[in-house]
């Protein structure tokens, strides 16, 4: 039997506010789902600024608005995107080659994603940032990339010490802890 994979579909039920996006991420995946797919858009993009509204549009929104005007407010400012093991590798590989650094996957996703948004934006410049060190993932990074990686003096000593795991149950707790 093949393995279903839900994608709940949001569309503009965020009414162009981030966190109203996040709490609908938040219910899909306690319903189950995968992924979620959201209608993100540039109104200048779609219609014309005097475009008028379909009549099931003048029925629920502002008869005093444009199309443009309404499609505006929804809009989200953010952007998202997956991509597969095999295609971070590549990523992996290819900053490796042409810019003689060593990625992690997260850095290596990170890159992918400003790569597809410079391709659909050519007038932008990008930086993509990491804040993990590729130890991390030490296997990945060195099976990827057939190299050794250097564990940094800070990171060595830690890697016969026992783990620990303390709960809290909120951030001040969290934040107490790490303050000790």
């Amino acid at each position: 039997m093949k393995e279903v994979y839900i994608i709940a579909e949001a569309g503009v039920n965020h009414n162009g506010d981030v966190k109203i996006a996040h709490k609908l991420i938040e219910e899909a995946k306690m319903a189950g789902a995968d992924r979620v797919k959201f209608q993100t858009f540039k109104a200048e993009n779609l219609v014309t600024k005097n475009a008028p509204k379909a009549k099931y549009q003048l029925k629920v929104t502002d008869n005093n608005e444009s199309q443009f005007d309404m499609l505006k407010k929804l809009e989200l400012d953010f952007t998202a995107c997956s991509y597969s093991d095999a295609e971070t590798k590549v990523a992996m590989q290819e900053i490796y080659e042409q810019f003689n650094y060593v990625a992690d996957p997260h850095g290596a996703v990170a890159y992918l994603g400003l790569k597809a948004y410079t391709a659909q934006n050519p007038t932008t410049a990008g930086v993509f940032l990491e804040t993990a060190h590729p130890s991390k993932f030490i296997d990945v990074v060195e099976s990827t990339l057939d190299i050794e990686v250097a564990l940094p003096e800070n990171v060595r000593h830690l890697m016969n010490r026992e783990k620990q795991c303390i709960y809290t149950s909120n951030y001040e707790d969290l934040k107490s802890f790490l303050l000790q």
